[in-house]
């Protein structure tokens, strides 16, 4: 899969509008041949989400609804395995970087499952939680877009360095910590798998 070795991931500086940030998500869809499109989500994508939609579309009418959830819920944490030690934690994250796969996680991943599973989301809090962490922005985008939402729909607006300041605080207590990371939309994961993933942005000094 070349997502795994995806070189972009820290390069990545502007958008194709221009101005510096990712475009505004559309609905993931399925393109009349069967391929899957959508130009918010990386092209390595496209051949992984077209086999994951139609071995979905064959199981979901071929099984009983219980056991294709059963199904369903054993693959998205094989799925999310994957994601975390072969993609996260084997590259480093610009800000857009992180952005980006964010948006691929949630227009991607995410867009493709909705169609059998109402809130895939929730077999993936994980790689949620990790783009929450991966697309936060900097101190200098978070000026330039001050009053707007994080990439997850949170009200926070803690900058990456901000983030930092807390998560790698000794005199803090793992709850305290742990408590500042649900306040940013950080539900799932403890601080050792957090200060990981936050390590993963090329701006990260620890």
């Amino acid at each position: 899969m070349r997502l795994t070795h995806r070189r972009s991931w820290p390069q990545i500086e502007l958008s194709n509008e221009g101005n510096g940030f990712p475009s505004q998500p559309s609905a993931a869809a399925l393109s009349t041949s069967g391929q899957y499109e959508n130009d918010d989500v990386s092209p390595e994508l496209y051949q992984p989400l077209t086999v994951l939609s139609h071995s979905f579309e064959y199981l979901a009418t071929a099984l009983p609804t219980r056991h294709f959830t059963m199904l369903y819920r054993q693959t998205s944490l094989e799925i999310q395995d994957f994601f975390w030690q072969k993609i996260i934690m084997k590259n480093s994250f610009s800000e857009l970087g992180g952005m980006q796969f964010a948006r691929d996680f949630r227009i991607g991943l995410m867009g493709a499952s909705r169609r059998w599973v109402k809130k895939p989301e929730n077999y993936h809090r994980k790689l949620r939680d990790a783009a929450v962490l991966l697309s936060l922005q900097s101190a200098k985008a978070n000026s330039q877009q001050q009053g707007r939402g994080g990439q997850d729909g949170s009200q926070s607006k803690k900058t990456l360095a901000q983030v930092m300041v807390f998560l790698f605080d000794d005199d803090l207590e793992s709850e305290a910590v742990k408590s500042k990371l649900e306040e940013i939309g950080v539900m799932h994961l403890g601080v050792s798998d957090a200060r990981d993933v936050i390590r993963r942005r090329v701006e990260c000094w620890r």
